[in-house]
């Protein structure tokens, strides 16, 4: 089983974390699975990706399928005034941003009006011409976004993913779980109304996940 690219942790950070030397080909991809599993459930849950990757709007390199093409994250419908929101934060760089087709660049200076201005560490992108409000999918860019490797928030959020693997791995163990599949995963002390909105996370997860959440409007 393959490890995600974005995952959060790999099968080495889980041994180490277990104090373990080596683990089993059935063992490792039960882990592996387990990690992806946890992964995507922490960016359902924040509503953004967390780990840093490049998003692109080219679907080919070279003639070659682009492995950071991204419909998703890489086109964007046009908004009203002037403050541009990435889909995460931090932003790390914008190679290319594109409204209506023309390239916009960045400002050279803060008296600038006609490029945008970057705010890396909100997701920002502060841009004083038009963004074409009523546009579908009219702006396209290419960036990187998410905590990269040496970023203080990765080594947190790296540790909340470890605890979760290690508690799904251990889930038949325990009691106070209904379920291990992770989509299901709920302690039993909790309103219906307040598992839906952990989205499967368990308590301590979601508590320490919140501060990562981007708020859907």
């Amino acid at each position: 089983m393959a490890l995600l690219s974005f995952a959060l942790i790999d099968i080495d950070y889980y041994k180490t974390m277990m104090g373990l030397t080596s683990l089993d080909q059935i063992t490792t991809d039960k882990i592996t699975n387990l990690i992806n599993k946890a992964t995507v459930a922490f960016e359902d849950f924040c509503n953004r990706p967390l780990k840093a990757r490049t998003f692109d709007y080219e679907p080919l390199v070279d003639g070659q399928a682009n492995a950071n093409y991204s419909e998703r994250y890489a086109f964007f419908d046009g908004i009203s005034g002037v403050e541009f929101y990435f889909p995460t934060y931090p932003v790390n760089s914008v190679t290319k941003f594109y409204i209506n087709d023309v390239e916009i660049i960045a400002a050279t200076d803060y008296s600038d009006l006609t490029g945008y201005h970057l705010k890396n560490a909100v997701g920002k992108l502060v841009y004083y011409g038009s963004f074409y409000y009523g546009y579908v999918k009219n702006i396209k860019a290419k960036w990187n976004g998410g905590y990269t490797a040496n970023h203080a928030e990765l080594e947190e959020l790296k540790y909340l993913c470890f605890d979760m693997v290690r508690t799904l791995n251990n889930a038949p163990n325990n009691p106070n779980l209904q379920s291990e599949k992770i989509g299901n995963y709920s302690y039993t002390n909790y309103s219906p109304m307040m598992l839906k909105e952990m989205k499967g996370l368990n308590a301590q997860v979601f508590s320490d996940l919140r501060r990562y959440r981007k708020e859907v409007i």
